[in-house]
Formats: C-alpha cells, structure tokens, sequence
C-alpha cells in the first residue's frame, strides 16, 4: 500500500457496491447450515514481507482490503453458520482459516477458505510461492506444484474437502491421488 495508496481507499470494491449489498443481505436472511461464497481468487492476505514492510499482493482480495473488511463485519454481525470461501485463479492450492484479522491470529477464526488450483497451467516457482507460507500464519496448506481440484462432502456433522491432484498433468491418461485432505466441523 505504500506503493500505491489507493489501494486502501474505503471506494475500491471486488464485487461492486450493488453485488456487496446483496451479499450482506444475503447472509443476513441465511438459515442454511453450510454458507458458500464462490468468488473468482483468494479471499484472504497473501502477501510478503519485503524490506520489512508486509506487501499486499493486489490481484487478489489484499488489492481490495476495504471490501473484504465489509464482507468480514457482515459474516460476523449476521452470524453466518459454517462460512466457506472458495477461490481459484492463482494457479495454486491455498488452504486458510480466515481470521478477523489475519495480524492476529487470536482474532475469531470467521470463515474457512479453499482456494484451488489450476487443472493445466503452470503455477508459481516455488522459490517465489512457499517464504509466503510462513510469512501468512493463518493459511494452513499451500502447494504451487501440483495441478488439480478440490471435492467437497458437506454433512450434518461437517464438510470434507480433499485437494485432488493429477500425477501429470501434461499426460492424458494422468491418474489422480488426493494430496490432501481437511474438515470443517459443523
């Protein structure tokens, strides 16, 4: 944001104000027991630390972060039940909790996020991917390498997701293993 300040401008908005309303609306007429935000990236912070100084990286939701402040108030002041957030389109696996405020991470836990992969392209180098791991406490699982897909399995007692990735993605006939797996509780 040092670089450039707009980004923190109250005005920037992901979804556009109409599509933000309707959300907030949304979640505040949801009595459904698994809550669903399908959104196009990765919903929380993924940034670095360069030269001291934490970076945001602006082709996700850090490029926005007034709109996710928006979008987080509204889960927590309507109480949303069993929030997950899912994105894609950074041609690699992050899986996060999603804190109310992902400086501190003994802020309540608001939403799971599941971000998936590419199914063919390429991902990130690992050397530019992974010193972001450690550098973001609240994601859990991160993998650039493997391309593939996320299955989920929501039941009464929880939602199952398994990160389903091709041996070879550049071969047709490819067989596919589950890389990992993770559970929401009810």
């Amino acid at each position: 944001a040092k670089e450039c300040p707009e980004v923190n401008e109250p005005s920037r908005s992901m979804i556009g104000l109409p599509q933000e309303q309707w959300l907030d609306g949304v979640f505040a007429n949801s009595r459904a027991q698994w809550n669903v935000i399908a959104q196009q990236t990765i919903f929380s912070r993924f940034g670095q630390i360069r030269d001291g100084q934490k970076s945001q990286w602006t082709d996700g939701w850090d490029g926005y972060p007034a709109n996710r402040e928006r979008v987080l108030a509204s889960i927590e002041s309507h109480q949303v039940r069993n929030p997950l957030i899912l994105g894609g389109d950074i041609h690699a696996a992050v899986i996060a909790d999603v804190h109310r405020d992902a400086d501190r991470l003994e802020s309540p836990v608001l939403a799971a996020e599941f971000c998936g992969t590419s199914i063919a392209s390429q991902g990130w180098s690992e050397e530019m991917f992974n010193p972001r791991l450690p550098q973001n406490p609240h994601v859990k699982f991160g993998n650039t390498t493997k391309r593939g897909y996320l299955a989920f399995e929501a039941t009464a007692k929880g939602c199952d997701a398994r990160l389903r990735v091709l041996d070879d993605e550049k071969t047709r006939a490819s067989g596919v293993h589950t890389l990992a797996s993770f559970r929401v509780e009810d």
